[in-house]
Order: C-alpha cells, then sequence, then structure tokens
C-alpha cells in the first residue's frame, strides 16, 4: 500500500533496481510516475 506519492516512486525505484521484472501501472498520464528523472529514465 502506498500512502504518498512520494512512497509509490520509492516502490518503483525498488522495483526497477530488480533485474529481469515487469511492470504493470495504471497512471493515466504517466505524471506520478516521474517517468523523466535522470536517475529513473536510465533505470527503465
Amino acid at each position: 500500500m502506498f500512502n504518498t506519492a512520494a512512497e509509490f516512486r520509492a516502490a518503483l525505484d525498488r522495483l526497477l533496481e530488480q533485474e529481469g521484472r515487469e511492470l504493470r501501472v495504471f497512471d493515466p498520464d504517466l505524471g506520478s510516475l516521474q517517468l523523466n528523472d535522470p536517475a529513473r529514465f536510465k533505470r527503465l
């Protein structure tokens, strides 16, 4: 469970550190994920 957007992004970052994972997310505009963050973008 995520109570804040920051907790959601932290969980995403932990997931991205793992190899061979599939990411399925519902976010209408992907704004909550902040995928344009340089470090997060590099991991993707």
